[in-house]
């Protein structure tokens, strides 16, 4: 069983076929998509007279299909065909049927001559009104442009064809699995769609002793099936072709034509695309293609067993074509492939920082896992990457160790040095002020045009931050978020602008602090990074400014996003991990989650231990740590403020009256009052300044 089961998925294509304007109908989609099933469905499925006609090989004759053709005909009608018909007789006899019929044509594949293709376009002519001719093939079908140019053709292929995970659990449960339907779709996306490939899954499965759905190109079940339904029919050309093609991740004719040192790939391609062997178009020009994922891991699995020692030289020439034209990326795929350790790591060094800064990070790490760290420690400047990749997903003694690597192979003369800087200015082991100078250093000895001059500029600006040097930090802050944003280096751009956007609020100006903050969440969302060291500030700051307006659903729901997102937030990133888990923790503490705070707070002392010397971050931890020990264990806030509180709150810091808070809010004098009484409780304080005092170590109010 390859296809869908009998009467499962197949109902809605055939009655909108039916109802199509179209006299013919043609089904082409590669083995296995189910297009027998298709047509079996349909005899089933039509009122009018159907009529079948299954080809043979014999029938690529033009006379030989003339009598097929005749022959269905009269088993329809319960008639004898006539003992030499004729493709005049046939085609007067269809034209001149007085009741609709439908003729049902499968294995259209088998024609391959010109007469007998004939034989088809005059009968598709012919078929007259309300009536249709449906086609079935593996290749493409030569009746058609001419029918296609006067909209006369509906066709069907893989794509009407696949299966989606409905029909996928039907398949599986007639092979008696019973799976979840989230297991059986999948499985449907795995096989793209492809009928077979479900079916073959399950026989895998049965058979294997874990019982596992995963499908794989190289299983018994499915290699058997492409090495005879699809390679078994082809000239060695043709399967050396797709075989040696198979390392490529997309096929174009020159490509292909240097990988395999040829000249005639463009048609070859269009032959395969053709004939359905699982080669598909990936655009409308036909300029490239790829193979199906489960055909092309079957190729790969038999080029390696037949000629293991021609992977290597096919994927070097390929990156050698893609090096010639710029594409940094594909080249360097091909030759991780290969033993080629010194070409593959310059290449990885000169694309690396840009694919990380696109959010790539995940491609990033890969490379340098697959390189091994002998060829890192082999090229100080991919050591610098990996200490980069390690300090930015939260992986500080990882980030550590290449940082000491580098340093022990320091030379102060070395181009390397200002990348070295740049790590150790991000990572601060040795406190703010060298972690100022290391960025100056950078700034003066980096390219001018570079992203690390952005990123020396944004650490400048971070280490002036740990100093209380604010007004120093802005303009730095500024010009970071500035050409960052511009240049499209989101992971610099995010963390320049939550700071900015936490300053904003801090010296009270929220709407710039909001400007900030939704620039910073919308590079976040733009860039499609995964995790970042300050997405736990900018959730902060943006929880800070709903809780602002009184939005406290929205504050809870950014506070909890940020408390798992914090992971990433490291000692490798000390400004950030430190800033964002106390501005949390403030927040926490402020909406009456005393518990999260305190847990934050751990993590704080965790992190203080690791990065001693935090400048005047210290200084904040320690104010916050009195607040919340100061008394009572449970003094502090003893309930979250409610909106109207959050409107009064501000007016606290201002000489205004109760009586004139209240007119400012048009409330009367006594509910303003209620409303700062009600602070005072919450707040665990007595006077006006204790309530701002407090409110301002929590975030509430800009200083």
């Amino acid at each position: 069983m390859t296809g869908a089961p009998e009467g499962v998925g197949r109902g809605e294509i055939i009655a909108a076929a039916r109802c199509a304007p179209s006299r013919v109908v043609a089904v082409t989609a590669a083995a296995g998509y189910g297009k027998t099933t298709l047509l079996r469905r349909w005899a089933t499925f039509d009122h009018r007279t159907v009529v079948t006609a299954s080809l043979a090989a014999s029938d690529d004759d033009p006379d030989a299909l003339v009598a097929t053709f005749a022959d269905a005909f009269a088993v329809a009608d319960g008639t004898t065909a006539p003992r030499r018909p004729t493709l005049r007789g046939l085609v007067a006899a269809v034209s001149a049927r007085p009741r609709p019929f439908v003729l049902l044509v499968d294995d259209l594949q088998v024609l391959r001559s010109d007469e007998a293709h004939d034989v088809v376009r005059l009968t598709a002519a012919r078929i007259p009104s309300g009536s249709q001719l449906v086609t079935a093939s593996r290749r493409a079908q030569p009746h058609l442009p001419r029918l296609r140019a006067e909209h006369e053709a509906l066709e069907l292929d893989e794509c009407h064809l696949a299966v989606d995970g409905i029909i996928a659990r039907a398949i599986l449960a007639r092979a008696g699995l019973d799976v979840e339907p989230e297991t059986a779709a999948r499985l449907a996306r795995d096989c793209e769609g492809w009928a077979a490939g479900v079916a073959l899954a399950a026989a895998v499965a049965k058979a294997s002793p874990d019982g596992g759905l995963d499908v794989a190109g190289d299983d018994r079940f499915v290699a058997d099936y492409f090495a005879s339904e699809v390679l078994g029919p082809l000239d060695a050309d043709q399967r050396e072709f797709l075989l040696r093609t198979a390392i490529l991740d997309r096929l174009g004719g020159e490509l292909c034509d240097a990988v395999l040192d040829r000249t005639d790939s463009t048609a070859r391609l269009r032959e395969l695309e053709d004939a359905n062997r699982f080669v598909m178009p990936t655009g409308r020009g036909r300029a490239w293609y790829r193979h199906h994922r489960l055909f092309r891991e079957f190729l790969l699995a038999e080029l390696r067993r037949e000629d293991p020692e021609h992977v290597e030289r096919l994927h070097t020439r390929a990156a050698t074509w893609h090096e010639a034209r710029g594409e940094q990326e594909a080249a360097i795929e091909h030759l991780l492939s290969t033993s080629r350790h010194e070409r593959t790591a310059a290449l990885v060094d000169a694309a690396a920082p840009a694919a990380w800064e696109r959010g790539e990070s995940a491609v990033v790490q890969r490379w340098l896992t697959t390189l091994g760290e002998l060829q890192l420690a082999s090229h100080p400047r991919l050591a610098v990457v990996q200490g980069w990749v390690a300090a930015l997903t939260g992986d500080p003694g990882t980030a550590q160790r290449w940082l000491s690597f580098l340093e022990s192979t320091a030379d102060p003369t070395s181009s390397l040095e200002a990348d070295r800087a740049l790590l150790r200015s991000a990572m601060a082991p040795d406190g703010p002020d060298r972690a100022l100078r290391d960025a100056r250093y950078a700034l003066t000895h980096v390219d001018p045009w570079s992203f690390r001059r952005v990123r020396a500029i944004a650490l400048c600006g971070e280490a002036h931050l740990m100093l209380g040097q604010v007004d120093e930090a802005l303009p730095c802050l500024e010009e970071a978020a500035r050409e960052a944003t511009r240049g499209g280096h989101y992971y610099i751009a995010v963390g320049a602008l939550a700071l900015l956007g936490w300053i904003a609020m801090d010296r009270g100006d929220w709407r710039a602090g909001g400007e900030h903050v939704r620039a910073a969440v919308r590079a976040t969302e733009e860039s499609g990074l995964p995790g970042h060291p300050a997405t736990v500030l900018t959730l902060a700051a943006s929880a800070r400014l709903h809780l602002r307006v009184g939005d406290r659903a929205a504050a809870l729901h950014e506070l909890g996003e940020a408390m798992e997102s914090r992971h990433v937030s490291t000692s490798a990133r000390p400004l950030l991990a430190v800033k964002g888990r106390l501005a949390v923790a403030k927040l926490l503490w402020a909406t009456g989650d005393h518990g999260g705070a305190r847990e934050l707070l751990r993590e704080l002392h965790d992190l203080a231990r690791e990065r001693p010397d935090l400048g005047v971050l210290g200084a904040e931890l320690a104010e916050f740590v009195a607040m919340v020990d100061g008394g009572d264990r449970d003094d502090g806030v003893t309930a979250p403020l409610t909106p109207a509180e959050l409107r009064v709150l501000p007016y606290l810091q201002t000489h205004l009256t109760i009586a004139q808070i209240g007119e400012r809010l048009f409330v009367s004098r006594n509910t303003a009052n209620s409303e700062i009484a009600s602070i005072y409780r919450k707040l665990g304080v007595s006077t006006r300044g204790a309530a701002v005092a407090r409110a301002t170590v929590l975030g509430l109010l800009g200083q």
